[in-house]
């Protein structure tokens, strides 16, 4: 997960203080070294509430915007993601939010 932890305005990828670019890359979230297939990647909060499910292409990195699948903004806190393959392969991690 990169940012890890990740600052609401934390100016990765070159962006302003004010999230001027383009790309608006300063609320993001980005998962990398992801398994070359598809997989999905589950987030859940620290009591274990499902937050977002992303689905990822074996073909690019998605990157996630930090809204719940309530469509709300996360809260700050510990945060933990599996990603798991078709086959039923597991990985886990956490990150950080703070606002």
């Amino acid at each position: 997960v990169v940012p890890n932890p990740f600052f609401v305005v934390s100016g990765y990828g070159g962006a302003s203080a004010q999230g001027t670019t383009g790309g608006e890359v300063d609320n993001k979230i980005g998962f990398y070294n992801l398994p070359k297939q598809d997989c999905k990647v589950h987030i859940y909060s620290y009591s274990g509430q499902l937050i977002q499910t992303i689905n990822h292409s074996k073909d690019y990195t998605n990157e996630w915007f930090e809204v719940t699948r309530n469509n709300q903004f996360l809260a700050s806190g510990l945060y933990f993601f599996v990603v798991e393959t078709d086959d039923g392969q597991k990985t886990h991690g956490k990150f950080v939010v703070i606002h």
